[in-house]
């Protein structure tokens, strides 16, 4: 049953009742019929202390309220053999836990730090340690930026000198290869302005 339910029976029932009423059932069954973390003598004084409250009139549930509110209480609890059935209960009980907080009086106290606090107005530190993790964060970032960019120029710096180095291999080796050229055919037109030479091959190859 859930615990508005068990401190108050004439409050209106809604469909957000009925999922906690499933949340514990399935937390009782888990705790008698499975394996998990939590030994015979814990589950037996869960379901004694938290699953079965004594109630009387006008109220009750209390202990709910501490187990539901109360993150680490489930946070050790894993079904053995059972990981995604463990994710779910506990995930299910920090969902139910935001319907027993009391309402923020200003939309600043909403934020993901205290929506889980019992008293919103006595984190008035919250804001403050946002605002440093903001700070600490986009610095971080800021730091993490500078480096990728001095990393990006010294990579761009040493690929135009790969470049640079490939492109005067390469000039170096046409220029060779254009000397030699030039030189070769000086050669054969020094050869050709010798009439006698240019002779003595025409009669060779009539020959």
């Amino acid at each position: 049953m859930a615990a508005d339910i068990v401190a108050s029976p004439d409050i209106v029932h809604s469909f957000i009742h009925n999922i906690e009423s499933a949340f514990w059932v399935l937390l009782w069954m888990a705790c008698a019929y499975t394996p998990a973390s939590w030994d015979i003598g814990t589950c037996s004084s869960f379901m004694r202390d938290t699953m079965s409250p004594r109630v009387f009139v006008g109220t009750g549930g209390g202990n709910k309220l501490f187990f539901l509110r109360d993150e680490a209480l489930l946070a050790k609890f894993n079904i053995t053999n059972n990981h995604t059935f463990t994710s779910f209960l506990q995930g299910l009980k920090s969902t139910l836990a935001i319907h027993h907080m009391p309402w923020p009086s200003s939309p600043s106290e909403y934020n993901s730090t205290n929506i889980l606090a019992t008293d919103p107005e006595t984190d008035s530190g919250n804001e403050l340690s946002i605002d440093v993790d903001i700070t600490v964060a986009k610095s971080s970032i800021d730091a993490d930026i500078t480096v990728a960019e001095s990393s990006v120029d010294a990579d761009v710096t040493m690929a135009k000198s790969s470049v640079d180095a490939d492109i005067a291999v390469a000039k170096s080796k046409v220029d060779a290869g254009v000397k030699s050229r030039v030189k070769t055919y000086n050669k054969l037109m020094d050869a050709l302005t010798d009439h006698e030479l240019v002779l003595r091959m025409f009669q060779r190859a009539l020959n």
